[in-house]
């Protein structure tokens, strides 16, 4: 363990006072406070529709065997279960159905508690492998109360999150334990995190790393034990995936090019463990083929960084610099587009461990610099308190978190398209129209484009604007001619317009003569494009692994 420095010994002295018992009631406690604004409101637009309601009914229904969440590899199946092997996750799901049913606010709660449960077991593992109780609590407060949580704790499809995040804790408590690690309990939580969430395969690293801190031996040879689940388990996760979507190939269209897009999510992600208003449900990652100075500055950074920080374990005995470099750079690896493309290129729920760098960090200004630490620790923890209290409020409402994202995702479609829809559903047309119309603004070509060309239409209609209506699906549809959907609501517009033989013409029917041309039909009510059917078209195109 660590070595207490002299300086600080009054200072852990008074940590151990009776009162210390009853810091993890106060985690617990402070932890419903900043996250109480989201516990209250209901599922938001974005995948709770059906990730969550979808996969619990399937579970639950009278011809739907729950082993088959385990064990049935059918497209029809993997995709009602959200086009993912995390059968934890959906266990965890129909269990809660079947209690107490699909309650937002409960299943709010209950995502809470689980994220509660991991901090206080993390706070176990610091114990034993910092061995200075005072530092252990700043840092334990610090990744507890750390912003990028929130999107997996508020949001209840980040269910998979919270749950990988209680048993990857789990292990990192049954392999530091004072008493002597227990290698059977280790392995059993880490296949419980790799049924959680594929992303989990690298946590394994963090125990070495915990090792490495706490100046312990290596245990290689249960370190390559414990990696037999994951030979197993992953390949599940990648035939499921093979299963529910076509992959999306790498951006770019090659491993370069991956190299040369990631490169600046590198400062962004620095930034998002610093700065709580850089996160955002949604970020903009666009593609390019070659490297900018931002790209080739974040790989060198990284490459020397890791370099120096090596030097500093080998020469100077001095851990804490490489724990910080690994802990930061080994979770992301399966999120970082060179071994496998993924859907999403960056989200702050991909954080969820490699902010726990910040604890080395801060152990190791606490050695050095006791009065400099406490200064710093207690600074960072009023800003991410503050600013998770902010973020959860923003999950509290669909609107309000798809208006953030919005403004700060300035050429993604997802953002806008999502908060019309939510203006939909509280009955506000105008500002539904108004963040559609910013969706067609933005002028990428996908799916989120076409369903707001076809919801924007309907609202035009709704209004009896059908002259817009029309220029809106004509452009539409020398975007996308092989949409029928838009096809024919353009010929129901122009019957209503009186501009029968156009209508007929596009619908395949010779012109109609004056006398049998009649009094046009109303245009039927179509319904909006669902977030159901937007995830799902998207979703064919891409990989959803993490």
């Amino acid at each position: 363990m660590i070595d207490v420095n002299p300086s600080t010994e009054s200072l852990e002295r008074f940590a151990h006072v009776r009162w210390q018992r009853a810091l993890p009631w106060a985690f617990a406690i402070l932890l419903f406070v900043v996250y109480l604004s989201s516990l209250s409101s209901g599922f938001l637009v974005s995948d709770d529709p059906w990730l969550v309601e979808q996969s619990a009914r399937v579970s639950l229904s009278s011809n739907f065997d729950i082993w088959n969440i385990f064990t049935d590899f059918s497209t029809a199946t993997r995709q009602a279960l959200g086009g993912e092997y995390l059968p934890l996750r959906d266990l965890s799901l129909s269990i809660e159905s079947a209690v107490v049913g699909l309650v937002p606010n409960r299943m709010r709660i209950d995502n809470l508690l689980l994220y509660i449960g991991a901090i206080l077991l993390l706070r176990t593992a610091l114990l034993d492998t910092l061995g200075r109780k005072w530092t252990t609590e700043l840092c334990v407060a610090l990744f507890a109360f750390h912003p990028v949580h929130v999107e997996s704790v508020a949001w209840i499809s980040g269910r998979k999150d919270v749950l990988a995040l209680v048993f990857v804790m789990a292990m990192l408590w049954s392999w530091c334990k004072e008493e002597g690690r227990s290698l059977g309990w280790t392995l059993t939580f880490y296949v419980c995190a790799l049924l959680s969430k594929s992303m989990s395969v690298f946590a394994l690293a963090l125990l070495p790393i915990f090792d490495l801190v706490a100046q312990r031996r290596f245990a290689w040879r249960s370190l390559v034990l414990l990696l037999v689940p994951a030979v197993v388990i992953m390949p599940i996760h990648w035939r499921v995936a093979a299963l529910a979507h076509a992959g999306p190939g790498f951006p770019g269209g090659s491993r370069f090019a991956a190299a040369a897009t990631m490169g600046p999510v590198f400062w962004r992600y620095l930034e998002c463990c610093l700065n709580p208003t850089a996160l955002s449900v949604v970020h903009d990652v666009p593609t390019r083929t070659a490297f900018n100075l931002a790209g080739f500055t974040a790989w060198a950074t990284a490459i020397f960084t890791g370099l120096a920080a090596a030097r500093s374990w080998w020469r100077d005995e001095e851990p804490a610099w490489l724990a910080a470099w690994l802990t930061f750079f080994v979770p992301l690896i399966p999120v970082s587009q060179l071994l496998l493309p993924t859907q999403t290129r960056m989200a702050d729920r991909f954080l969820w461990l490699s902010v726990l760098s910040l604890c080395w960090l801060m152990a190791l200004l606490m050695r050095k610099l006791e009065r400099v630490g406490l200064i710093a620790g207690f600074s960072l923890l009023v800003l991410f308190g503050a600013g998770t209290a902010w973020r959860a409020g923003l999950f509290a409402d669909s609107i309000s978190l798809f208006g953030d994202a919005t403004q700060k995702a300035q050429l993604s479609t997802t953002a806008p398209f999502l908060l019309g829809y939510a203006w939909e559903q509280r009955k506000n047309e105008n500002a539904a129209r108004s963040a559609y119309q910013e969706v067609l603004r933005r002028n990428s070509l996908d799916d989120n484009t076409r369903a707001a060309t076809n919801n924007l239409a309907r609202l035009e209609v709704r209004r009896g604007a059908l002259a817009q209506a029309e220029t809106i699906l004509r452009k539409g549809i020398t975007q996308y001619p092989e949409d029928g959907k838009m096809r024919d609501t353009l010929i129901k517009v122009l019957f209503r317009e009186g501009k029968v033989d156009e209508a007929r013409h596009l619908f395949g029917l010779p012109p109609a003569s004056k006398s049998a041309v009649s009094k046009p039909n109303p245009v039927p009510s179509s319904s909006s494009e669902t977030v159901r059917h937007k995830r799902r078209s998207h979703s064919s195109k891409s990989i959803r692994l993490f």
